[in-house]
């Protein structure tokens, strides 16, 4: 397993207070471990953190499903690299907040939409 960037462990501690630097994971209220994605984090070590280590349920896991998102399509970004700072600003505003697809989950229910 590789360290964590130092902004990525410090984004994380300032967030979550039962962040654990040593296994990158927080205690969400409902008790569940989940990782600790960050806007310091690449898209593919977002991704590796996203793989669930066993067969059990997880938070990413289930964010990960597109049933809810009829109007955001996964490809919408092109792929295209977001700058940090629209990132960092998305995290910041939207705990849902996704870099992967640049969407965020709105409060009041609906499909994903994208930050802008």
């Amino acid at each position: 397993r590789h360290a964590a960037p130092a902004a990525h462990v410090e984004w994380c501690a300032s967030r979550y207070r039962s962040y654990r630097p040593s296994d990158d994971h927080y205690t969400s209220y409902s008790g569940e471990q989940r990782p600790c994605i960050s806007p310091y984090l690449d898209a593919s070590a977002a991704e590796r953190v996203a793989q669930p280590a066993d067969d059990s349920a997880s938070y990413v896991e289930a964010t990960d499903t597109w049933s809810m998102d009829g109007n955001v399509p996964a490809d919408e970004t092109g792929g295209a690299q977001l700058p940090p700072h629209h990132v960092e600003y998305c995290f910041s505003r939207y705990r849902s907040y996704r870099p992967e697809d640049n969407t965020y989950q709105p409060y009041s229910g609906g499909p994903r939409r994208q930050c802008e």
